[in-house]
């Protein structure tokens, strides 16, 4: 198998960040398929380096910011 993110992300700072973006519900849940969620956990345990985010825009026009890796 393999997992491809959405976006490398470099920040101001100069770290690495991989975003995945994903629907939310009205509520702000991330809509995510069971086999992508442990994609991307499994990408961020055998790459620590680098921080791994799911991302998904929440009705407000907010975007909501979650960390897979353990930083």
């Amino acid at each position: 198998t393999f997992y491809c993110p959405d976006f490398r992300v470099v920040t101001a700072e100069t770290h690495i960040e991989f975003h995945e973006v994903k629907a939310c519900t009205r509520e702000g849940k991330m809509l995510i398929e069971d086999d992508a969620a442990v994609k991307i956990k499994v990408a961020a345990e055998q790459h620590p380096i680098y921080e791994f985010v799911l991302v998904g825009r929440l009705r407000t026009g907010e975007w909501k910011r979650v960390s897979v890796s353990h930083h």
